[in-house]
């Protein structure tokens, strides 16, 4: 009954987005394009309309308004110089390693959290937003937050920034793959923000951390990003536990392990880690307690990505302006 009732309120009319964001038609290239609650899009809405105003903003007002996409790139007199160059790939302290999983949440991921818990380890989950659509993965996202584990962004439908494109083993990315081409910043701020949004329904904060879908990133969009707040986070260390998921004769915990040693035995050097791993392969999950032991016996502690990085995950709660850009002086 909950289920059905959370998803009734999902509404497909485009006339409930601001007029400033592109709509699903344009930037959200899955069949059928699920739409956010209508309570959340107006709230989105409000913010943004309270926060910038109504009227167009141009470079040199002194307002950095990067609801129509100004940035530290574009306009540097009204956002700041830009000093992010390429999505973070390892932690700021050594010896420590932090576990991220990405495109959940799924089936998997609440026993997954159970068994961090007993091994009393902190985990990153990059999370898909619109699988949090889906009651039951935003009440596992909600476990995972609870356990205080970190929530971060993966954008609402995993396209890449570089390229436009999806995974073809997505069972709603398009059949027909469109021309290859980096995604449009509108379409990057559509993603972003329906994330935080169904991310803040299901844990009452908006996440900060986002981890680009297949780690790719382009400057404009790294420019953006950083301007709005977010900090994108890659990695240099992958289980490429995806690899195995179409043969099924491949796809164990072992092989997962021995793709993970490989990893760290080729980035030992880096002195410290963030591993890729996906909660939507069982065989990946379950393969965490052998990884976890296999850390530990190279005397690597683990930290989450906020602790890694130094980073605040989240937003504050009830400053609206930090919705929409980064100000120093809060984080």
């Amino acid at each position: 009954m909950l289920q059905f009732l959370y998803f009734t309120l999902l509404l497909v009319a485009t006339t409930t987005l601001a007029a400033d964001l592109p709509p699903p038609s344009i930037w959200c290239a899955i069949s059928p394009c699920p739409v956010l609650p209508a309570n959340l899009v107006a709230q989105a809405n409000a913010e943004a309309l309270r926060f910038f105003g109504p009227a167009a903003g141009t470079c040199g007002d002194g307002i950095c308004d990067t609801s129509r996409l100004e940035s530290c790139q574009s306009c540097p007199s009204d956002c700041g110089t830009c000093k992010v160059s390429a999505a973070v790939v390892k932690c700021t302290k050594p010896g420590v390693v932090a576990l991220t999983f990405d495109d959940g949440s799924s089936d998997f991921t609440r026993p997954l959290v159970d068994l961090l818990q007993r091994e009393n380890v902190k985990a990153t989950f990059f999370v898909i937003g619109r699988k949090l659509l889906n009651a039951t993965h935003a009440a596992a996202t909600r476990y995972a937050y609870s356990a205080g584990h970190t929530i971060g962004s993966h954008t609402f439908t995993h396209r890449s920034m570089a390229t436009s494109q999806f995974d073809p083993a997505d069972p709603e990315a398009p059949k027909a793959r469109s021309p290859s081409k980096p995604l449009s910043l509108d379409a990057l701020r559509a993603e972003m923000i329906m994330t935080d949004l169904v991310i803040e329904a299901a844990i009452g904060v908006r996440p900060r951390l986002l981890r680009p879908p297949y780690l790719d990133t382009t400057r404009d969009a790294l420019a953006w990003l950083e301007t709005s707040g977010y900090v994108a986070v890659n990695i240099n260390e992958d289980s490429n536990d995806w690899r195995l998921r179409d043969d099924p004769a491949r796809a164990t915990n072992g092989n997962v392990l021995t793709q993970v040693r490989a990893a760290h035995t080729a980035a030992a050097g880096a002195g410290s880690w963030i591993l890729l791993q996906h909660d939507v392969y069982d065989y990946s999950t379950t393969a965490v307690a052998s990884i976890i032991a296999f850390y530990r016996s190279q005397g690597i502690k683990f930290v989450s990505v906020d602790e890694c990085l130094g980073e605040r995950p989240y937003r504050p709660r009830g400053m609206h302006s930090q919705h929409f850009l980064l100000d120093h002086s809060a984080y």
